[in-house]
């Protein structure tokens, strides 16, 4: 197993890593499998293109020999007031490699980078209320639950409430 920061050339692998999150469990994810589907490969590919190692935000992934097999990506908001703080998105790792390390191999490779950012104090995440084994691993990684955003997302008639949590660094 090993973890680094996607490239460009990583971008076809994430996008079906992406498309098969979407479509397989949907809840924890803001984006669609349609809305994901209709972006252009190449608006992907200029985004990872943007990232560098030490870059403000990144999308990390975790590999089983050559395949990617999960995916975490984290960003900085521009804002000055907002600064401190690092975000968390988009964390997945495919079935059939769980409860192998991927998922903690990547928290803690986000939250390394994250560390070495000048003037970032703490990290902050949303975790569906259907992600049982995401929550516990980010309270494992010391995250504390800061609220519950009740209805953050609707998905037809049916809405997804959100943990909201932070890990100070």
């Amino acid at each position: 197993m090993s973890v680094r920061r996607l490239t460009d050339a990583d971008a076809a692998p994430l996008r079906a890593l992406r498309l098969r999150a979407l479509r397989e469990e949907p809840d924890p994810f803001l984006t669609t499998f349609e809305e994901e589907q209709a972006r252009p490969l190449e608006d992907l590919v200029a985004r990872l293109r943007q990232q560098s190692d030490t870059s403000d935000s990144a999308v990390l992934g975790a590999f089983e020999g050559e395949a990617l097999v999960g995916m975490l990506g984290f960003y900085r908001d521009g804002h000055r007031k907002a600064r401190h703080r690092v975000g968390l998105w988009g964390m997945y790792v495919a079935p059939e490699a769980r409860g192998r390390g991927h998922g903690r191999a990547l928290l803690d490779a986000a939250i390394a980078r994250i560390g070495a950012i000048a003037g970032v104090e703490q990290v902050h995440l949303g975790v569906s209320a259907s992600s049982g084994a995401a929550r516990e691993l980010y309270l494992c990684a010391g995250f504390q639950v800061t609220g519950t955003l009740p209805r953050a997302m609707k998905d037809g008639d049916r809405y997804i409430d959100e943990e909201l949590m932070m890990r100070p660094l």
